[in-house]
C-alpha cells in the first residue's frame, strides 16, 4: 500500500516472528499518533536492529535505510494503513 502512494518509504523492518512491521518515521510523531493498533517508540527508545541485508533474531529489513536519512512520512503512513484495513476487512466480508 505505501508503496503505491510514495516512491519510496523510509526503512522498514519486519519482525517475521510476531508478524510485524516497523516504519521509521520522524520525531514526534508517537506525540501525534492516534491509529489503533499501533505502537509508537518515544523519547529514550533504543532500536537494536540488523546491519542491512542480514537478520538477527527474525528481524530484517524489507527497505533498508540508504543513508539519506529519508524516513517514512507519518501521514502519508496513516493513510497507506487505513487502506490496508479497509482491504482487509473487504477481504474478510467476501470469505
Amino acid at each position: 500500500m505505501l508503496g503505491k502512494l510514495v516512491e519510496r518509504p523510509g526503512p522498514v523492518l519486519a519482525d517475521a516472528g510476531r508478524d510485524r512491521l516497523g516504519f521509521l518515521v520522524p520525531v514526534g510523531t508517537a506525540a501525534q499518533w492516534a491509529g489503533g493498533g499501533v505502537r509508537c517508540a518515544g523519547p529514550g527508545t533504543w532500536l537494536v536492529v540488523p546491519r542491512p541485508g542480514e537478520t538477527a533474531d527474525g528481524i530484517s529489513w524489507i527497505v533498508p535505510p540508504d543513508g539519506s536519512g529519508v524516513l517514512t512520512d507519518a501521514a502519508q503512513l496513516e493513510l497507506a494503513l487505513h487502506e490496508a484495513a479497509a482491504r482487509r476487512d473487504e477481504e474478510g466480508r467476501s470469505e
